[in-house]
């Protein structure tokens, strides 16, 4: 089995939380600053918290060599909680591909004016 480096799991979360701009800076900014500075120590705690938790993840999973996030998760052989966290994890993932799509479908029809459905289908078919 091939081994999964520390980086390809920084990746895979970068990838989980800002794939193809789904949340961009700007966004967090103005929903935190909407708080004033409490929002925005808000938003520094969150980042902090982000950090040091996919720290651990990345740390556990190099020195345990475990590759399945579930089993990284749920430490003990508990195959349903296992399969619970694992259903909700890809119920979530799935969700926000779905709006990645549908968000490339949008932003060709407004910088080429190619029809919505034609732009989400081209997305489709370059993740296939």
């Amino acid at each position: 089995m091939k081994g999964i480096s520390s980086r390809q799991i920084a990746m895979a979360f970068t990838g989980s939380f800002l794939g193809a701009g789904f949340v961009s800076g700007q966004e967090l900014l103005q929903f935190f600053g909407v708080f004033g500075s409490f929002g925005l120590a808000g938003m520094v705690i969150t980042i902090l918290l982000l950090c040091v938790l996919s720290y651990f993840v990345m740390t556990i999973a190099n020195v345990t060599g475990i590759i399945e996030f579930e089993k990284i998760i749920v430490e003990k052989d508990k195959s349903l909680l296992r399969f619970i966290f694992g259903s909700v994890f890809i119920f979530f993932l799935f969700g926000v591909v779905i709006v990645m799509i549908a968000g490339a479908g949008a932003l060709l029809n407004q910088i080429f004016n190619v029809p919505k459905i034609a732009g989400s289908l081209l997305m489709v078919i370059c993740l296939g």
